[in-house]
């Protein structure tokens, strides 16, 4: 919640305490582990560190105005005028900031970080950080996880691939698979087998870094999925886009989901992506969530398929820390299988389709169950034969697991 400073009241922050305190609990309560956002590249204007360490920041230029190009002075730059960067190559800064983080940590038992402005910094500041969190908190039971936002362009796996490793991040956000997504599925423009590629060159890029990274369609700096899809993404974005009313602009938002929750690494699911939220660029990627009866038939629909595929994911051990077995990758389809080795009954298979003109099949090792369930529909097959048959729908999103089990009772 942002207040304005001229009209904070000091009491307001016991009540942030007392409700952050609450939330915690419950989700703790809940088995549910939160990461915390922190912003350790720079403060606003008026932090008091502004006034009394004025030596801690750089004083360099703007980013992306006039001469002050991203490229050449991505470390040193500041995001607007009024959020000064802080030098963390200054010793005394570098502490108060890590000290700072903690604080945050400590006082709220977190489960991880997510860093902010990664590639803004130098790499030794996420490492403090991930230092500092790790000696106090890793143990057996207990792994922390550290994401970072590091912006990058479509292809740019190794950028990522930098700040990866046991003294660095776990995961990055994977942007080259979201852009690779709304080329595969939101413009149309790409192979749905170019999803596949892309997982696998990250998987080249990162190899050995021990990496889970954060799978995502879109977030706060980029516009939305569903207005990419709906052509309406473009021009000025303090224009809000239109909510779309095309039903299949929320049929792509369903595969692109899928996707994200299917195949291995963390998802993360940017607010309103459950129900096709619009947006341009930001600002108009970071509105309001809409009221619950405002959803149209298609936004619940799509939100319903994300619950589904969720509970599917932390259900089935597979979708969490099985293998990615590749089985269909063209121009209209990606199917694959998520699979532990030695347990083929606990395997599960995700079929996804753009625009499909004829059925396909797909062939079941030895030792297959005998009966498959989809998740999302709730159809159930008959694969004694070894055979699973796949229809042709358009945007079609199956999650298929063996009938009878927790994950797909009759």
């Amino acid at each position: 919640m942002w207040i304005e400073p001229t009209k904070w009241d000091p009491r307001d922050a016991i009540v942030y305490q007392v409700v952050l305190d609450r939330f915690m609990q419950v989700a703790h309560e809940r088995g549910i582990r939160v990461l915390f956002d922190v912003v350790p590249n720079h403060v606003h204007e008026q932090h008091a560190w502004v006034t009394e360490h004025p030596d801690w920041f750089e004083k360099d230029c703007t980013c992306g105005q006039g001469a002050c190009d991203w490229a050449t002075h991505i470390k040193t730059c500041w995001f607007a005028p009024y959020l000064p960067d802080l030098d963390w190559t200054n010793i005394d800064a570098a502490r108060a900031a890590t000290a700072e983080v903690m604080w945050w940590f400590d006082r709220w038992g977190a489960d991880g970080l997510r860093i902010d402005a990664v590639p803004m910094m130098p790499r030794a500041a996420t490492r403090r950080i991930a230092h500092a969190v790790r000696t106090r908190y890793e143990h057996p039971g207990n792994v922390p996880y550290i994401l970072g936002e590091n912006f990058t362009g479509p292809g740019g796996y190794q950028n990522l691939r930098y700040d990866l490793g046991p003294f660095g991040l776990d995961g990055s956000f994977h942007f080259p698979l979201m852009w690779t997504l709304r080329e595969t599925l939101a413009s149309e423009t790409a192979p749905m087998g170019d999803i596949d590629s892309s997982f696998r060159a990250g998987e080249r890029a990162w190899d050995g870094a021990g990496a889970v990274m954060g799978m995502m369609i879109d977030n706060h700096d980029v516009s939305r999925f569903a207005s990419v899809s709906a052509g309406s993404a473009a021009g000025d974005a303090w224009t809000p886009a239109p909510q779309p009313l095309d039903p299949v602009v929320y049929a792509k938002q369903r595969v692109a989901l899928a996707t994200v929750l299917t195949l291995p690494g963390a998802p993360v699911l940017y607010y309103g992506d459950e129900v096709g939220l619009a947006g341009k660029n930001d600002p108009d990627s970071r509105r309001v969530m809409p009221a619950e009866a405002t959803l149209l038939p298609s936004q619940r629909e799509t939100r319903d398929v994300v619950r589904k595929v969720g509970r599917a994911r932390a259900c089935a051990p597979a979708l969490r820390r099985g293998a990615l077995r590749t089985i269909v990758a063209d121009a209209e389809r990606f199917v694959f299988a998520r699979e532990i080795e030695g347990d083929v009954a606990g395997a599960v298979i995700v079929a996804l389709s753009r625009r499909p003109t004829l059925a396909a099949e797909v062939k079941l090792p030895a030792g297959a169950p005998a009966a498959l369930v989809d998740v999302v529909t709730g159809a159930r097959f008959d694969v004694s034969s070894g055979v699973l048959p796949l229809s042709a729908d358009a945007f079609g999103v199956h999650v298929y697991v063996a009938a009878g089990g927790s994950c797909g009772t009759d």
